[in-house]
């Protein structure tokens, strides 16, 4: 099972910085079948479904899962793949809210 915990870089972080207006993932657990957990910096905890965003462009790798499992959290808070996609933490927050 993979999971992932951002280092805790908020914390030297300025007031004003871009990072602390954002949804930062702080950890994931990867469930299969393309679902993710997710907790972020404020606590906010979901399980988000990535598959409907996979399939075409760079996505398109990522529905092999030995692709989907190479994620990491990105130094800006979100998601990323060894392949180059990624998703925004605010979008990923967009999604865990919606369930």
């Amino acid at each position: 099972m993979k999971t992932g915990i951002w280092p805790n870089m908020l914390k030297d972080l300025k007031k004003y910085d871009l990072y602390t207006d954002m949804n930062a993932v702080k950890e994931f657990t990867l469930l299969g079948d393309y679902r993710i957990w997710i907790r972020f910096t404020d606590g906010f905890e979901s399980v988000v479904n990535i598959k409907p965003f996979l399939g075409k462009g760079i996505s398109k790798e990522l529905l092999t899962p030995t692709a989907f499992n190479k994620v990491n959290i990105e130094s800006g808070g979100g998601l990323a793949w060894e392949n180059g996609f990624d998703i925004c933490p605010n979008s990923l927050r967009e999604m865990a809210q919606e369930n």
